[in-house]
């Protein structure tokens, strides 16, 4: 199959991390990872996705584009809770064997149509490189007041009226963002910190000395670490964490510490600069 129109169209909203397109055992697979898209423009190209007519029924399971008959995965850029067992739904095998030529005019016309509805016409195909995850790299990547695509499994959550207490429901004028450290990149600073590899085989837990170094060293990063935790910092502990980010930023040099630590040098910077506070919300 021909998925090169469908490529360089998919280009042309961001770079793309990650791209395969191979034909499986149950019929075409289109693969990819955009790096850091627009959450607008991301929930429009699954909209296009999601109402193409093609010689058969396509679906979006787990970031590929696959043929089916079945139901329709929409892979809106929101929260993983809100991800449903009846939207998680697996399109059943395809009923009939496509060709070759088939695939292809599929993938040509709906690289056509997203085109179209998102007006990438006269827009560029946006190259990656390595040189997109160095520090300077993601820093240059998008503005610092600008939400993206590169979040786990928390949300977090710009708390426009902070008040005097914690908050960990937010309201419909906070600001959801779409990105937050993933846990392997908070592994990653800590190993950058202690000068260990945490990930090595299995991974391990911290030890309770080495938990004792970052806490002592960076109590407001200690506090937002956990990952499978709900935490809120007020305005003064962003601050705080700002300056944090700061001091990791001269000890951090993984990919993926770099990663992770960009991400939380913006939201502090963000809630620093508005005077929110912050939600780190676990599902």
């Amino acid at each position: 199959m021909n998925a090169e129109s469908l490529r360089v169209t998919l280009s042309k909203i961001a770079p793309l991390e990650q791209w395969n397109a191979e034909w499986s055992q149950f019929g075409p697979r289109v693969c990819w990872r955009f790096f850091r898209p627009s959450p607008q423009q991301l929930g429009e190209l699954w909209r296009v996705i999601s109402s193409f007519k093609g010689h058969t029924e396509w679906h979006l399971v787990d970031n590929c584009l696959v043929t089916g008959f079945g139901r329709t995965f929409l892979a809106l850029p929101t929260t993983p809770s809100q991800i449903t067992s009846e939207t998680a739904s697996l399109p059943s095998p395809p009923h009939r064997q496509l060709s070759q030529e088939q695939v292809s005019n599929d993938l040509l016309r709906l690289a056509s149509q997203i085109e179209d509805r998102l007006h990438l016409k006269t827009e560029k195909p946006k190259p990656f490189s390595q040189d997109l995850l160095s520090k300077e790299g993601l820093r240059r990547s998008r503005g610092q007041f600008e939400d993206f695509e590169d979040g786990g499994q928390r949300i977090v959550y710009l708390i426009v009226d902070p008040g005097t207490l914690a908050v960990f429901e937010p309201t419909k004028t906070d600001v959801m963002l779409h990105f937050e450290p993933f846990d392997d990149e908070i592994t990653a600073i800590f190993s950058d910190v202690l000068g260990v590899d945490l990930a090595l085989g299995h991974g391990r837990a911290l030890s309770d000395s080495e938990a004792e170094k970052i806490e002592k060293a960076f109590p407001i990063f200690w506090k937002v670490s956990d990952y499978y935790e709900d935490a809120y910092l007020s305005p003064r502990e962003a601050a705080l964490l700002l300056q944090e980010c700061a001091t990791l930023d001269k000890v951090a040099y993984s990919s993926k510490a770099l990663r992770g630590l960009d991400k939380l040098l913006r939201i502090a910077r963000w809630a620093s600069e508005k005077r929110y506070g912050v939600l780190f919300s676990a599902p």
